[in-house]
């Protein structure tokens, strides 16, 4: 049986009985008169609610743009709209182990130079030619 809210006018008192989903009018369990069952929520669904951080992303979008998107994510920062939002500006979620590269600290292309040096230098072929003109 379901667990019901009951509230009693002549004390006041609020609680909760196990009862059947017929019994509305039950006795205070404080001063034994009619207590009414009430409408409450015990637990609320949130396994459809979106994340917090979602929101948090608002702070970086335009909030003056007219495109769309903008505009869509920006009314309704829902999941759906955020990865609308994140297409429509190139973007992704940054990969473990990249929050240490901030963008502007880096020389790109001095990291490209440096790695095709070393793959050059770790797949180097070596030549050796021998004298056989005796």
């Amino acid at each position: 049986m379901p667990v019901y809210q009951m509230l009693c006018k002549s004390c006041d008192n609020e609680f909760e009985v196990i009862a059947g989903y017929d019994e509305e009018i039950l006795p205070c369990e404080k001063c034994g008169k009619d207590a009414k069952r009430i409408i409450s929520f015990n637990k609320v669904n949130t396994i459809n609610d979106d994340a917090r951080w979602i929101k948090d992303c608002l702070e970086v979008v335009d909030k003056e743009s007219i495109n769309p998107v903008d505009v869509a994510f920006c009314k309704n920062p829902s999941r759906s709209n955020y990865k609308a939002w994140m297409k429509e500006n190139n973007l992704r979620p940054m990969e473990p182990g990249e929050e240490k590269i901030h963008r502007g600290t880096v020389d790109l292309t001095r990291v490209r130079r440096e790695v095709l040096e070393k793959s050059m230098k770790r797949h180097k072929i070596t030549i050796v030619s021998t004298a056989l003109d005796k």
